[in-house]
């Protein structure tokens, strides 16, 4: 069974990417463990992780992250940037993520707002960003978590996930596509990490959109609406049942038609 290393992921990095990669064989949660080094680390440390064994997404959910199947990362950003433009990076690495997957994997994945990337409307991947403040209310740093499916599970999917989870791929045939995806990752996540709070990455976070023009079903609440639009703060412009228009900035959504959870 294959295993990610440092060097083997590095060695499809640019030259002069800003990344310090480590990775650890087992960890509870690479953003927890992160969190926990954070304050002796520069900006631009990742640490990857074969295996998460209390893997988290948005809203205390877990992500199942069973050995050598799937890419599980947390890198480290310490960005001069407002708290509120801190709430870019969720839109921004789902973007990057995206980008990476197609150019590697050659598989096109769309983006459920705020953060799911989802295949066939199974989820195949998740972002969950986490930062802390200085005391004049800016940025002092910003944990951005990447998981994906990459591999089916040897012993496949639990119970409870069957219906909503995927991998990238059903069989691993071949090299292991995990190094040069990671490296991919990283690679578009400096370029539209760098360039914030400017959202030109938008545009590819609309092209991949799955609520764009749908109606959905807001949660908490499950109110349905119209999603008209994603205005440049990732918020989304939903039209109601009354015909009045708003922007939603928390919560989640859910496309029927698209998904099953």
């Amino acid at each position: 069974m294959s295993q990610l290393t440092a060097a083997g992921i590095a060695r499809y990095l640019p030259a002069d990417s800003l990344w310090h990669l480590e990775v650890q064989q087992c960890v509870d949660s690479t953003n927890t463990r992160m969190k926990s080094m954070a304050a002796g680390l520069p900006a631009g440390s990742v640490l990857i992780a074969e295996q998460q064994t209390a893997g988290r997404g948005r809203m205390t959910r877990s992500f199942f992250s069973p050995p050598h199947c799937g890419l599980y990362a947390s890198m480290l950003l310490r960005p001069e940037l407002s708290a509120a433009d801190g709430l870019l990076f969720t839109p921004a690495a789902a973007a990057a993520a995206a980008e990476a997957i197609e150019e590697v994997c050659g598989i096109s994945v769309g983006i459920k707002w705020v953060n799911y990337l989802l295949l066939n409307g199974r989820k195949v991947g998740g972002i969950l960003p986490e930062s802390t403040l200085t005391g004049e209310g800016r940025l002092s740093a910003v944990i951005v978590g990447i998981g994906i499916n990459v591999y089916a599970p040897d012993k496949g999917y639990p119970a409870e996930l069957e219906s909503v989870a995927a991998p990238l791929f059903a069989v691993r045939d071949g090299d292991d596509i995990r190094p040069p995806l990671c490296a991919a990752l990283l690679t578009h996540c400096e370029e539209i990490f760098s360039r914030l709070p400017e959202t030109d990455f938008l545009a590819e976070y609309r092209r991949r959109s799955l609520v764009l023009g749908r109606e959905v079903t807001l949660f908490p609440g499950g109110e349905r609406v119209f999603v008209e639009g994603i205005d440049d703060r990732c918020r989304l412009i939903v039209r109601d049942a009354d015909g009045v228009c708003r922007t939603v900035s928390t919560g989640e959504c859910s496309v029927r038609d698209i998904e099953s959870s």
